[in-house]
């Protein structure tokens, strides 16, 4: 008799919104077909954005920010959402938990991710 063994890695994506390119964001949409005035509107809200940093009495020249999606704006979380939804669609991922001849593969929740697998003994 063989005895099956299961695991799960629990990954939270450490300042994971931060980690988001926005040209990413901006080629998700457009592969996606989303519409085009709310995918040319986030883009817009994206590309070209600029900032400075304030640092005692000094303040910066301005840069382009690239990557990331605004903290606190309620939309950051589906455009996250959005970017990693197709990064696990094009991971070849062969391993997983047999689950009545399906493979659950990963568990994903905001930020949060678990990968999962067996092993039999």
């Amino acid at each position: 008799m063989s005895i099956t063994h299961h695991y799960a890695l629990d990954k939270d994506y450490e300042k994971a919104f931060e980690s988001v390119e926005q040209e990413a964001i901006v080629q998700e949409f457009r592969r996606v077909n989303i519409n085009d005035n709310y995918g040319t509107m986030i883009e817009k809200i994206y590309k070209g954005a600029t900032a400075r940093i304030h640092i005692d009495n000094q303040i910066s020249e301005a840069f382009e920010i690239q990557r990331g999606v605004r903290q606190g704006n309620p939309i950051s979380p589906k455009l996250f959402i959005t970017v990693i939804e197709q990064v696990f669609k094009e991971a070849d991922v062969k391993y997983g938990i047999n689950i009545d001849v399906e493979y659950l593969r990963h568990l994903r929740f905001a930020d949060d991710v678990a990968l999962c697998t067996e092993k039999e003994k």
